[in-house]
């Protein structure tokens, strides 16, 4: 009886203590499971090792002017001949495949927003053409405003003949841009395509390297004649070199 009766404490001290383990346990367990990465903000969760570093990248949504992946970076201003014995050798050569072009328009109308070169010259075209002549021309170009008012004067007989005009801004930042809008639309009205190459995307395709610059795309699509400098007896001449 009494070695049975004194057992009776020691198993009642044994469970106390592993209660008393079971609640530190326990305890322990809350406080790991309440630490401050549960519920926490993103300034206090641990980084996620698959999140990339760094600054993340605008979005073509947020930056619309800044050129895409695939758009070069502007050029430098392309250099005023102001004296027509100045005038360099530019352009592509006579007879070259003139390059195809689709710009949108700096004066839409019902009747387009965008000029495409295929519309008009080469085989296929929807309104075929006798010819395209293009003007370069830029806002700090002086002798371009020049040009620019004697093609105002001269291009509605030579749309009656079947040449379509039109003016290529080359003008990368928003001030020049606007600059050639007010002298073209609000001063000139002209009422011919007026064309915005503001990465002067095409101006390098036609090698465009002197301004005033212009050139002569005949029916086939072929570049007939170009200029660079202020020449007013080689455009009145325009027709003339067209077949």
């Amino acid at each position: 009886m009494l070695g049975s009766f004194a057992c009776k404490p020691r198993d009642t001290c044994g469970s106390i203590t592993m209660m008393r383990r079971a609640v530190l346990l326990s305890a322990l367990l809350f406080t790991l499971l309440s630490g401050p990465w549960v519920g926490c903000s993103s300034s206090t969760r641990p980084p996620d090792p698959a999140a990339p570093s760094g600054p993340t990248q605008p979005t073509a949504a947020e930056t619309p002017d800044i050129p895409g992946p695939k758009d070069p970076p502007a050029p430098a201003p392309v250099p005023v001949v102001t004296s027509p014995g100045d005038a360099p050798s530019v352009g592509l050569p006579l007879g070259t495949e003139a390059p195809a072009f689709a710009l949108k328009l700096m004066n839409p109308d019902k009747k387009r927003a965008q000029l495409t070169l295929a519309d008009h010259v080469g085989k296929g075209a929807k309104d075929p053409k006798k010819g395209v002549l293009l003007s370069f021309a830029a806002s700090y170009c002086g002798p371009c405003k020049k040009e620019l008012a004697d093609l105002a004067k001269a291009e509605g007989a030579w749309r009656r003949a079947g040449l379509l005009t039109a003016v290529v801004v080359i003008d990368t930042d928003d001030a020049g841009i606007e600059a050639m809008r007010a002298f073209l639309l609000d001063e000139l009205k002209l009422p011919f395509p007026v064309l915005a190459d503001r990465f002067a995307i095409l101006a390098r395709r036609y090698r465009a390297d002197a301004l005033p610059y212009v050139v002569l795309v005949d029916a086939a699509g072929k570049i007939r004649w170009s200029h660079a400098g202020y020449d007013p007896a080689g455009l009145k001449e325009v027709l003339a070199k067209l077949p």
